[in-house]
């Protein structure tokens, strides 16, 4: 068998199967289940498959374009990786940011690609929209989507505040955006004895759900627009 050819699939599958993790295991199961002719899509944490051979073993022992002509090839042949969707639950926003502050520190650490972070922290009342914050190439991408949203009255869409804890994440590229709920009602509750898990209204939160999920699967299928350097010209 040549290694270095992606390899033809007989007989294509309409069943498709999903694979969690895209380290070694991850990799040769879904090659195995693409020779078979199954529609195959890996998800994984991190940007850039490979797991253990990318994060994990240094340079001089296993050199990293190695793992990346196999990931290549695989993708040749129809399997695709695909980005990773993570919830986080920050912690001390209001006297210090420690919470977002660290999560940035160590997804830097960890080389992490991040290309979409959303903040949902102004109630869970009724959605109107989203602010972003993000270039101008993005915010014209997200202008696009918003007659998606315009039939259920949830397509505010403005460039402006996203959130403190995802605020340290901000580079060129990422687009960084918040839910902005219906705020009448923010201060009967906001850092009150009657903010409790019985005055929330089930439906609102449902839709704000609903509302930030839609958001969530339009960045995860189109991505971003990278911002390219450009070069300046010296006199």
């Amino acid at each position: 068998m040549n290694y270095f050819l992606p390899f033809k699939v007989k007989r294509e599958l309409k069943q498709s199967i999903g694979i969690i993790g895209a380290g070694p295991a991850g990799m040769a199961c879904a090659e195995e289940l693409r020779k078979s002719g199954y529609q195959v899509t890996i998800y994984d944490r991190y940007d850039r498959p490979g797991g253990l051979l990318i994060y994990g073993i240094p340079n001089f022992k296993l050199e990293k374009f190695v793992v990346e002509r196999r990931t290549k090839l695989l993708k040749e042949s129809g399997i695709k990786p695909k980005r990773s969707i993570r919830v986080v639950l920050f912690m001390n926003e209001e006297n210090g940011l420690r919470g977002g502050r660290k999560y940035a520190e160590v997804a830097a650490e960890k080389g992490e690609n991040h290309i979409f972070a959303l903040e949902s922290d102004s109630g869970g009342f009724t959605p109107r929209g989203f602010s972003f914050d993000c270039s101008e190439v993005n915010l014209a991408q997200i202008e696009q989507w918003r007659s998606l949203f315009k039939p259920y009255l949830i397509h505010f869409f403005e460039k402006g505040y996203s959130g403190a804890d995802i605020g340290p994440l901000k580079n060129d590229n990422i687009v960084l955006a918040g839910l902005r709920p219906d705020s009448q009602r923010y201060f009967d509750h906001h850092h009150a004895a009657n903010d409790t898990f019985d005055a929330v209204n089930k439906r609102e939160l449902e839709l704000g759900a609903a509302t930030m999920t839609s958001l969530v699967y339009l960045f995860d299928k189109y991505g971003v627009n990278q911002v390219k350097n450009i070069p300046q010209i010296k006199d």
